[in-house]
């Protein structure tokens, strides 16, 4: 039995006014969300991602999974009024998630419901370990590394600048350091049996959040 509660990295307390992220225009709240599943595609929309996603939908509630959606500004707004019509974030960290630009913005707009007490963010850790997301160093650090080195040509100058500033890296830093103090589930492989007990919590604790809200949290414990 594990606890699920919340734990803040010591050193992001001021991670709250710093994590708004501006990267996902204006969107009409037309459709609420029961889950929204933050994922890199290529590591897990055919397995873990999936298999949420068929099974949380099968008991009746609204899941968002982008699904043959092409890129852009109504594609953006959509993920938006997802994250922020969904009472719960599943976040699965997979070896490839930070070499993605969307899933670090969505990363940063879930934090933004999650310390405003929209939200909660349930993270997944597949196939990663807590180090590879929490320190300077690992499969992360490489991404955010390479997301620092990338280029573009500015509009005015016609010059080379900085694809990102330093401070849209920092946030994502931050963002992946504070979400790897929540206690999740840890995945090694697609057949080590838990995706069961964690599609279990889930289907419990949306059902408890439509009657009770999110305080609930707090003492929900996983089931064996």
């Amino acid at each position: 039995m594990a606890n699920l509660n919340f734990t803040p990295a010591p050193h992001h307390t001021s991670l709250a006014s710093s994590s708004t992220c501006s990267a996902f225009p204006s969107y009409a709240n037309s459709y609420p969300y029961d889950v929204f599943i933050n994922h890199r595609g290529p590591d897990t929309k055919s397995s873990i991602a999936s298999y949420l996603h068929s099974n949380l939908t099968t008991h009746g509630l609204q899941v968002f999974l982008d699904k043959e959606m092409e890129r852009g500004d109504f594609f953006a707004s959509q993920i938006a009024s997802a994250i922020r019509t969904a009472s719960v974030h599943v976040a699965i960290f997979s070896p490839h998630y930070a070499e993605s630009e969307w899933c670090l913005n969505e990363l940063l707009l879930m934090l933004e419901q999650m310390l405003s007490g929209q939200s909660i963010i349930i993270p997944v850790f597949y196939r990663v370990k807590l180090a590879d997301i929490r320190w300077k160093k690992g499969v992360y650090a490489e991404a955010l590394n390479v997301h620092q080195s990338k280029k573009t040509i500015d509009s005015q100058t016609r010059q080379l600048r900085p694809r990102y500033d330093s401070s849209t890296i920092e946030k994502w830093r931050n963002a992946l350091s504070y979400v790897s103090y929540i206690y999740g589930f840890e995945l090694e492989t697609d057949n080590d049996g838990y995706e069961p007990q964690l599609f279990k919590f889930l289907l419990i604790l949306l059902l408890s959040l439509g009657f009770v809200g999110l305080l609930l949290y707090n003492t929900l414990l996983i089931l064996p």
